[in-house]
């Protein structure tokens, strides 16, 4: 009986010892280390860092050259890498396939860059109630738009000697997102109306006193680019004192507010609207923070460009 129980305490502590042994390590090859390129001194180490995956599809010189056109096109310098990815010379086929893909996936280039135009853009964005931000073509004035509809009317009228000066141009912007048909056409049937009413009334203000001989001695302003004071003067008392905007039957019904401007000098007659507009060259511009906040919110996977 002893001897028994010997023999089966000796199985258990032999099988105790076998489950105590670990197996050996498997045995790992390190892989190839990454691809680390040096990071050109004019390019921001956050564009770098966006794009370092990359890196392992580039030669140094083709990363130099990327993010160099990054950096181009992030400033409004060049039109884009990703657009016309095809026609680079500098880069190899494999790099643009990986270019085209990252493009694709929105991971290049961010919804807004960092250009002049973009950035008062978004300032004006950033702006209370502000619901899109215009740009005239002429790159003159900035209009931030907070009302559902804007009508913009541009005046230029002079007196001289040669008879009364005239010009100008009408038009409206809608903030609405679904096109309104009715209200579309009867906004800018009454930018028209409104466009009319200011040179007939202007007219028959000041054709009398040109028939008279007031302004005999008043030399040809019409040659010039800019108005003059007195020119300003004159049309701002007319429409201070003088015009009398058309009724619009559906003015209660719709946001509407409409600017004035006397187009040679890009200056607003009706100051009340002031806060709706500013000169390009003096309209504020969004800050890096505010382009990152945006692109953030816009383009999420692509490089914000702000350094």
């Amino acid at each position: 009986m002893k001897m028994l129980d010997a023999i089966l305490i000796s199985i258990l502590i032999i099988g105790c010892g076998d489950d105590a042994v670990e197996p050996p390590e498997p045995i790992v090859k390190p892989g190839p280390e990454p691809i680390q390129h040096e990071t050109p001194d004019s390019i921001p180490q956050k564009m770098a860092d966006h794009f370092a995956l990359l890196q392992e599809h580039m030669t140094q010189e083709e990363w130099n050259y990327f993010l160099g056109r990054v950096q181009k096109t992030c400033s409004g310098k060049v039109p884009g890498i990703s657009s016309n990815v095809n026609y680079e010379s500098s880069l190899s086929e494999n790099a643009r396939k990986v270019i085209r893909l990252w493009s694709g996936a929105g991971k290049i280039l961010p919804n807004t860059l960092n250009t002049e135009e973009n950035r008062i853009i978004m300032a004006g964005l950033a702006m209370p109630d502000v619901k899109r931000v215009e740009l005239d073509s002429q790159y003159r004035r900035v209009l931030y738009l907070k009302n559902d509809y804007t009508i913009v009317i541009d005046v230029m009228y002079r007196v001289d000697n040669t008879g009364i000066g005239g010009g100008g141009s009408h038009g409206y912007h809608s903030t609405l997102d679904e096109y309104d048909y009715h209200w579309d056409k009867e906004v800018h049937c009454f930018a028209k109306q409104a466009f009319d009413a200011f040179g007939d009334q202007w007219s028959a203000k000041f054709y009398p006193r040109l028939d008279a001989g007031e302004f005999a001695d008043v030399e040809d302003t019409r040659v010039r680019l800019q108005p003059t004071e007195e020119d300003i003067a004159r049309l701002n008392d007319f429409f201070d004192n003088i015009y009398i905007e058309p009724h619009f039957f559906g003015r209660d019904n719709i946001d509407l507010v409409v600017l004035y401007f006397e187009a040679g000098a890009n200056s607003l007659l009706n100051p009340e609207h002031a806060h709706l507009t500013a000169s390009y060259d003096d309209a504020p511009q969004a800050t890096p923070e505010q382009i990152a906040e945006y692109n953030r919110i816009h383009s999420p996977d692509a490089y914000d460009c702000s350094e």
